[in-house]
């Protein structure tokens, strides 16, 4: 998978053993590996780490709050989401709230 890989896009990871172990895996270089351990995630953006052929680079994705409701992974989000979509009647009105 690693070999046939020509593109690689890593998120934020606070855990740095596994930061490590995914870095010696997919084979990054020091100065690779400080770009991955330098990601951050805040607010309304969270920064990803790019590898394409022989460059990387950080980028930094922010998302609106629609796409937020749409796409997070936190249980109480979700939950508190699915409440009020299900208290205002519909999924526009729930996120809008």
């Amino acid at each position: 998978m690693v070999n046939n890989a020509s593109t690689l896009m890593l998120l934020y990871n606070e855990k740095a053993s596994s930061r490590a172990a995914l870095g010696t895996f997919l084979g990054l270089s020091a100065l690779e590996l400080e770009k991955y351990e330098s990601l951050q995630q805040q607010g309304s953006y969270r920064e990803v780490l790019i590898k394409a052929m022989n460059a990387a680079h950080v980028w930094r994705v922010a998302v609106s709050p629609w796409e937020h409701a749409l796409l997070t992974s936190k249980p109480d989000e979700r939950d508190r989401i699915t409440q009020l979509m299900a208290a205002k009647g519909d999924a526009v009105r729930g996120i809008r709230a």
